[in-house]
């Protein structure tokens, strides 16, 4: 596969960015793509979760590279890792107003962005979106993240889940949903996903696999 440049991205936090972007990762290993994952979260996430799943398994095989992205570095890195074969996955800070993220948005191909359905979210996600906009060419896509299907039922979350669609749908595409479950939360850096992972998630990916071809 070419190079390809996908952001996992939210102002936003507790969406999932870290798990998704992780087990991503994961999906795209198993299906013979080379990823390399790039942490530029100030919390470090993923990289600290390997360096414990390392400390717990040191023999274990390394299934994709993680390395931490210094944004104040982003304008030089970006035009190197336009040049690397596969996907590049990163995982930005939830700052956008890191002058220096810029750049990281203006070399984007995919901006993957996990929200939930509540009012708060979907705003803030909405104004997000229009801001990665005014810097970015990249194709934004929505992945509705940790949703609890018992409360869809109910005429508040359900209106909340139009009013998102309603808002969203014309800034960028929206993956089916994944479903809120220990399955997802419990990711890993080091091993592959299992079937139960595979099946959680694979419905949101496989349209944003498509988008990478």
């Amino acid at each position: 596969m070419e190079n390809k440049i996908v952001l996992f991205a939210n102002m936003k936090g507790g969406v999932g960015k870290s798990t998704l972007c992780a087990t991503f990762a994961n999906y795209l290993v198993a299906k013979g793509v080379p990823v390399v994952v790039l942490d530029a979260d100030i919390q470090r996430s993923i990289l600290r979760h390997r360096e414990r799943e390392l400390e717990a398994e040191p023999g274990a095989q390394i299934p994709w590279q993680v390395q931490f992205l210094d944004t104040a570095k982003a304008k030089d890195i970006m035009p190197k890792l336009k040049k690397l074969q596969g996907v590049v996955l990163i995982d930005t800070p939830g700052n956008i107003y890191d002058a220096n993220l810029q750049h990281i948005f203006k070399a984007a191909d995919l901006c993957l962005v996990p929200l939930t359905y509540d009012s708060d979210n979907i705003d803030s996600t909405r104004v997000f979106s229009m801001v990665v906009k005014k810097v970015s060419d990249a194709k934004l896509v929505f992945i509705p993240n940790n949703i609890v299907t018992i409360q869809e039922k109910s005429a508040s979350v359900s209106e909340d889940r139009s009013k998102a669609y309603a808002a969203l749908k014309e800034l960028g595409y929206i993956t089916p949903k994944i479903k809120q479950s220990l399955t997802v939360k419990q990711y890993s850096t080091l091993q592959p996903l299992d079937r139960y992972k595979t099946n959680a998630v694979q419905y949101a990916f496989d349209p944003i696999m498509e988008m990478l071809k």
